[in-house]
């Protein structure tokens, strides 16, 4: 090595280590490439040192220093945090999972007579959709809140969402109410039975919503944990409907007691003072709009297959035991594959963030490539993960069961979870109404699909709803995702 070589290693070391001092935290490389800059560096001298500019070598010294700071931290620290991080997003979506095998256990239980069973089912679905537009702007406006430290605020408008969607809830009920007079589908007494569960069970999903805001994720499984106990401890001696209603007070008295108690409320420093409700409710109107849309998707065939019911079962409204089951273990998969997608996700615009950093405007074609083979790569293991977790469910979940139809459920579900990943993606990238739009295409399919099919054929074909409407919405939704990412510097700019 020469002298030349080696006065200019030394100078390198000499300007790494003024850098470090001068800026020992940079954010990007442009803070280093300024710092560089007031050294006294130039474009001339950068090139003595074996660089093309003063921001090319800024970007060297910048992964130097970020380097050395990585190598610092512990990797059982980054473990612990990426731990953390996954939990809290497997948690926040825990509650429909946790929802739904309860209703699936209650189901294999059978101890509700036929009449009352279907409009309780009726009614967990509809109070889903109902508090579902709630429940996202509940968690939207409430994280944002928590995330600025102002938990005041946060539980002013958890609170004021809470009680608009429990309003909306029992005006909902006492319409259907209005027309079962009207038109006579279900007996009086077992409808005023389903309308009160609707609208509780429509308040518990927004109370869920409200406790997944807060800091602490762990009360999620805590109320529904409470329940279980609840019905272990009672069911051995108390009859099983008494056992369940306790059990269900239970996780109701729980989720109360950690919204209204559970944010950390401090005196405020100064006035606080909430946006107007028209300007807020227009705000996050799309997100309201996608939350319906994702439930009114879920429950679709199911709808479209209660309307199917044979003459001879002198039911107006009523789902075949046999499509429910196959169709709940499927869902269930969905469910937990979600919960999953909702962390790869994050990571994803993690991901995206952290290399916008880095890559300048005329490396932008090589941004939206690296962006676009990470979101393929997260697509394969949602879909693998649900492979899994659908054969496992299978064999120790639809020990009877109609198999077509839980295959083709399945393969719908498959086809659904890798669009829920694309649209949550969309919803981090502000793309809330283009994934709106999406849905309303696939939601109009599912249903024209199931409704005509289950009528034509059978009830089984209902599932072939889910299906064409899964694929179409992941061609769309694939599409349109791929089209933002394209143009990935805007995407960041407009996020």
């Amino acid at each position: 090595m020469s002298e030349v070589q080696l006065s200019s290693i030394d100078e390198l070391e000499v300007l790494v280590t003024a850098v470090a001092d001068a800026c020992p935290n940079p954010i990007d490389h442009w803070e280093v490439t300024a710092v560089v800059e007031s050294l006294g560096y130039t474009d001339d001298r950068a090139k003595e040192l074996g660089y093309d500019d003063v921001a090319v070598l800024g970007r060297y010294i910048y992964e130097r220093l970020n380097g050395a700071a990585r190598s610092e931290t512990p990797d059982e620290t980054s473990y612990r945090k990426e731990v953390y991080v996954f939990l809290e997003k497997f948690l926040s979506t825990f509650v429909y999972t946790a929802s739904w095998i309860i209703v699936m256990f209650v189901d294999a239980k059978d101890v509700l007579p036929a009449e009352l069973a279907s409009p309780l089912s009726l009614s967990v679905m509809v109070s889903l959709i109902v508090s579902g537009g709630f429940i996202q702007i509940i968690v939207k406006r409430g994280s944002f809140y928590v995330s600025l430290g102002e938990e005041n605020l946060a539980y002013s408008i958890c609170i004021s969402f809470l009680q608009m969607g429990l309003i909306v809830s029992i005006i909902v009920a006492i319409i259907g109410i209005l027309l079962n007079a009207y038109l006579s589908i279900f007996e009086d007494k077992y409808l005023i039975v389903a309308a009160s569960y609707f609208v509780l069970l429509s308040c518990l999903w927004m109370l869920c919503a409200t406790v997944s805001v807060q800091r602490q994720k762990w009360r999620i499984p805590i109320v529904f944990l409470s329940g279980a106990l609840v019905y272990l401890v009672l069911g051995s001696v108390l009859s099983e409907l008494v056992a369940q209603t306790l059990a269900v007070a239970s996780v109701y008295a729980s989720a109360l007691g950690f919204a209204v108690f559970g944010f950390k409320k401090n005196q405020p420093k100064h006035e606080e003072v909430l946006p107007l409700l028209s300007n807020l409710l227009r705000l996050l109107m799309p997100y309201f709009l996608y939350g319906v849309l994702y439930f009114a998707f879920l429950f679709a065939d199911r709808l479209a297959a209660g309307t199917a019911l044979p003459a001879s079962s002198y039911l107006a409204f009523g789902i075949d035991v046999g499509y429910k089951r196959a169709m709940d273990v499927a869902l269930l998969v969905l469910l937990c594959t979600a919960s999953v997608t909702e962390y790869l996700s994050y990571r994803f615009l993690e991901r995206l963030r952290e290399l916008a950093k880095r890559y300048t405007t005329s490396q932008e074609s090589d941004f939206a490539i690296v962006m676009k083979r990470l979101h393929r790569k997260l697509g394969l293991i949602t879909a693998c993960l649900f492979l899994v977790l659908s054969l496992g469910s299978y064999y120790w979940l639809l020990k009877e069961g109609r198999t077509w139809i839980w295959v083709v459920g399945s393969v719908g579900y498959l086809l659904l979870s890798m669009s829920i990943l694309n649209c949550t993606i969309m919803l981090g990238l502000g793309r809330v109404k283009q994934a709106c739009r999406q849905l309303v295409t696939a939601l109009l399919i599912n249903v024209t699909v199931s409704y005509l099919l289950s009528h034509i054929f059978s009830v089984g074909f209902a599932s072939c709803g889910v299906l064409s409407g899964s694929a179409m919405l992941f061609v769309s939704t694939y599409d349109e995702l791929n089209r933002v990412l394209s143009d990935v510097g805007y995407a960041c700019y407009t996020s």
